[in-house]
């Protein structure tokens, strides 16, 4: 018996990345700001999920993105692996791919439920997992769609937007680092005015995490015309070859599932 659910167009799948990492961002930003516990404008992403209970729907909503993030990524593996049969380069490229991006979706799972006013390093080191290792897996996928000849719109708007990653990531991180240097450190991190030092500083910084989070959000979406030919489906095997008793003649394979 087949599960249509399973066997439908994938397309599905990268929309529901991109809407979850939407809300990821703007409902917490929302619930912070009417509860005055972020100053309006643009504070980091990460400081709209630092006090309860924005904190909380931060956590799980960005838990469910990373998650999702984590099956589109390893769909888009397959997808690549069976393409690029016969060619070794793109397919050690595949395989880079895959681990830098399980292991940006873990840095991701880490920014959810390590607060930055709890465990700091461990927030931060989610967060360059995230925001760094993701910036390169996107090069390294727009690498690959080059390679394998995919030219077009939708190549080109990859291109802009993994390289747009790598220079948002680095302006967050350069000046994320002089604000914090400038600020004074008894005031509370996560509050910021206009006369406060390093303020300017950190306005680019947090302007460019947010752009950086839409590039990674519409990076997923270019991903929505190649699942829609894709769709998956289980195989459960019983092998009873390993069952004491049983003959290898006795082995049976169950109907997809």
């Amino acid at each position: 018996m087949c599960m249509d659910w399973l066997a439908a167009e994938l397309s599905w799948l990268p929309i529901i990345v991109s809407l979850l990492l939407l809300c990821s961002i703007l409902i917490p930003y929302c619930i912070a700001v009417s509860l005055s516990h972020v100053t309006p404008g643009l504070p980091f992403i990460s400081d709209n999920g630092a006090l309860p209970p924005e904190s909380c729907v931060f956590g799980q909503l960005l838990n469910m993105t990373a998650a999702a993030a984590l099956a589109c990524i390893f769909i888009r593996f397959k997808q690549v692996h069976v393409i690029a049969e016969g060619n070794p380069k793109v397919s050690t490229l595949n395989r880079v791919g895959l681990v830098l991006g399980m292991l940006a979706t873990l840095g991701m799972s880490l920014v959810a439920n390590f607060q930055e006013t709890n465990v700091l390093t461990v927030h931060m080191i989610g967060a360059m997992m995230c925001f760094g290792l993701g910036s390169i897996y996107e090069i390294v996928h727009t690498w690959i769609t080059f390679r394998l000849h995919s030219l077009g719109l939708k190549t080109y708007l990859r291109l802009l937007l993994s390289v747009s990653s790598v220079i948002l990531y680095i302006l967050t991180t350069v000046f994320g680092e002089k604000a914090i240097a400038a600020h004074n450190g008894s005031l509370n991190p996560i509050i910021w005015h206009p006369d406060d030092e390093g303020y300017a500083q950190h306005q680019v910084a947090t302007t460019s995490e947010w752009l950086l989070a839409i590039s990674f959000l519409l990076y997923f979406a270019t991903y929505i015309p190649d699942f829609r030919w894709l769709s998956i489906a289980v195989e459960v095997r019983h092998d009873y070859e390993r069952i004491p008793g049983r003959d290898s003649a006795s082995t049976q394979i169950i109907p997809e599932l």
